[in-house]
């Protein structure tokens, strides 16, 4: 039975709006975590009060906001219809997205204030991940804040043990100037494994811990040559990344079920380790802002708005730095995100949140490298805007 937790006036407006659709209590508690006799209570409440009559009330709501509601409540609306008529890169897999909005509760970008939006997201995100790995068999994940609070948010849920063991993998190696430790890619494959796999945790899951997520580009090419074969040969790095493994089986990367991702946004690709990546290379912050959309996964995305303005020499800046990326690569979002459409499998999960990071969204979009993506109202609003 799902947790008991407070009911708000935001989950009585989407439970409101769910009933008005047409769905069942049941289908609605599953959707808000709540049991079929709270929803029970809350729809009869909602129409002594005159929330529910015949249809759902809207008088006072902006059609944002009813856009949003109706997005959190995963109901048809346009913002799938929005991002299908974006203009497609000819190498995309995904052209019409699936999108769920979740409330932050904010659009604060002080440090307090982006804690309190990322655990409200974070705790809406959590359920809809959960019930994502649960479909899957093998779940890649990425790093960073937002996935982090995403997977500490997870432990707040309803035990959901999977019947089979669900393999999790990190995407990449740690950027040893930071993220902290904790924001890793091993260890948010750890975690998962431990909330996940409660039957039998640590043993279903690999970690790159030490291993670095780039090869050095201050290095003669000949010594950074000799680093990447030994991380090459390195056990977890060549069951994720290597060569098909004895049973003739494909890298764990190359047959995920699911990868969970978010992005970097244009003023910081790569998070906390930008700068001195792109010291490396010369790379202006100026060029990299005009020139860079941010990144998915550490692969850095060209600004298509600026094709064929940048100059040679970033060009050929921007290719180094994805060069030396030795984490996952676009080949395996698009491997992931096209078995996903074949099998119906959860396939690329993209968690974004804030209004920097639309101009990432809109790229991935176009590129058509996520299955499913979500978004907080700031980062959609932002997103609408530059459409």
């Amino acid at each position: 039975m799902p947790r008991p937790r407070i009911v708000t006036p935001h989950t009585r407006q989407i439970a409101a709006l769910l009933h008005a659709d047409g769905k069942s209590n049941k289908e609605i508690g599953s959707r808000l975590n709540l049991s079929e006799s709270a929803i029970s209570k809350i729809i009869r409440e909602c129409y002594t009060e005159g929330l529910l009559s015949i249809r759902f009330r809207s008088e006072g709501l902006s059609s944002r906001e009813i856009q949003i509601l109706r997005a959190e409540a995963g109901l048809k609306n346009r913002l799938t219809e929005r991002l299908r008529l974006v203009a497609k890169d000819s190498s995309a897999v995904v052209t019409e997205p699936d999108v769920m909005i979740i409330d932050s509760g904010s659009s604060q970008t002080t440090a307090r204030g982006w804690t309190l939006r990322l655990d409200a997201f974070s705790k809406g995100a959590s359920q809809e991940v959960m019930r994502l790995i649960l479909r899957s068999g093998i779940v890649g994940v990425s790093w960073g804040r937002t996935l982090a609070t995403v997977v500490r948010a997870m432990r707040e849920l309803p035990p959901a043990t999977a019947h089979t063991p669900i393999q999790f993998i990190p995407l990449c190696g740690e950027m040893l100037d930071g993220p902290p430790r904790k924001t890793s890619s091993s260890t948010l494959a750890y975690r998962l494994d431990e909330i996940v796999n409660t039957a039998a945790p640590h043993l279903h899951a690999h970690w790159l811990a030490g291993v670095p997520s780039h090869l050095p580009l201050h290095f003669p090419k000949h010594k950074a040559a000799i680093i990447a074969e030994y991380i090459h040969s390195l056990p977890a790095h060549r069951a994720i990344f290597g060569e098909a493994q004895k049973p003739k089986l494909a890298p764990l990367a190359d047959r995920a079920d699911m990868i969970l991702t978010s992005c970097g946004p244009e003023d910081r690709p790569l998070g906390y380790d930008a700068d001195r990546w792109f010291d490396s290379t010369g790379i202006s912050v100026r060029d990299a802002r005009a020139f860079i959309a941010g990144d998915i996964s550490g692969n850095l995305l060209r600004n298509s708005r600026a094709a064929g303005k940048a100059p040679a020499k970033v060009e050929r800046q921007i290719a180094e730095l994805n060069e030396a990326w030795l984490g996952a690569r676009l080949h395996h979002l698009r491997g992931c995100a096209r078995r996903a459409l074949n099998e119906d499998l959860p396939g690329v999960v993209l968690c974004a949140i804030g209004a920097n990071k639309a101009g990432t969204v809109r790229e991935i979009v176009r590129l058509g490298l996520a299955n499913r993506i979500l978004l907080d109202g700031d980062c959609w609003a932002q997103l609408e805007a530059i459409l």
